[in-house]
């Protein structure tokens, strides 16, 4: 459901950059769907590591996952995150530090991929949704703490560390880079393992293994 959500979204939308006025439009063009795509596959692979790496979550959703609990979270939103923020007592490290570090980085990559800043905030938010309301909301309410720190996360990444990782980046390739400025090139660590300034595309290519004794998805990438 995770895929399914975000293809279906992101396959008919696409968030135009500052010279277009960031207007949405219909219809995305043919050649940029598989682009799409791959970023959604990645998307769901980070979903259901995270999922089946946390033994507290994979247990609760073997336990309770229910469809009947992701139809009540879209059916009342405001109520299921109040209880969902009451309910969330994770460590100052899972809400304060791993839910915005990893949307940040979901952030950059998605930057170096080529998308408009809008474009990839868009993104991980769709993403921070359907990781709350159904991954998680499956089995339990969704929490409105994750969400504020996933969207800070990605604007954080998007509209901060971007920005002054490239500037780093830009006074290093000049020969004027202090120190410091090699530390700070890494504020965009997709960037950095680049080491094109931001300026070239990630790519990245899924393959999907199945077989005897085998189900998997296979990722060359190339940054």
């Amino acid at each position: 459901m995770d895929g399914l959500a975000l293809s279906l979204l992101f396959a008919s939308l696409t968030w135009g950059g500052p010279g277009e006025g960031t207007e949405c439009l219909l219809a995305v063009r043919a050649q940029r769907s598989g682009h799409l795509l791959t970023d959604v596959a990645v998307a769901v692979a980070g979903s259901a590591s995270v999922a089946l790496l946390k033994p507290d979550l994979r247990r609760a959703l073997a336990r309770d996952a229910r469809l009947s609990n992701v139809l009540e979270n879209f059916a009342h939103p405001v109520r299921q995150l109040q209880r969902g923020t009451r309910r969330d007592q994770d460590s100052f490290w899972v809400n304060n530090v791993g839910h915005p570090g990893l949307f940040a980085l979901e952030a950059l990559y998605l930057k170096q991929r080529g998308y408009s800043s809008g474009a990839a905030f868009l993104f991980t938010q769709v993403h921070s949704v359907v990781w709350e309301f159904v991954i998680e909301g499956s089995a339990f309410e969704p929490s409105g703490k994750d969400l504020l720190a996933d969207a800070a996360g990605a604007a954080a990444g998007i509209w901060i560390l971007r920005p002054v990782a490239a500037r780093a980046t830009q006074r290093v390739a000049a020969g004027r880079g202090r120190f410091w400025d090699h530390a700070l090139r890494w504020l965009d660590p997709v960037a950095a393992v680049a080491g094109r300034g931001g300026r070239a595309r990630a790519q990245l290519a899924l393959r999907p293994l199945v077989g005897r004794g085998r189900l998997g998805l296979e990722a060359h990438g190339a940054f």
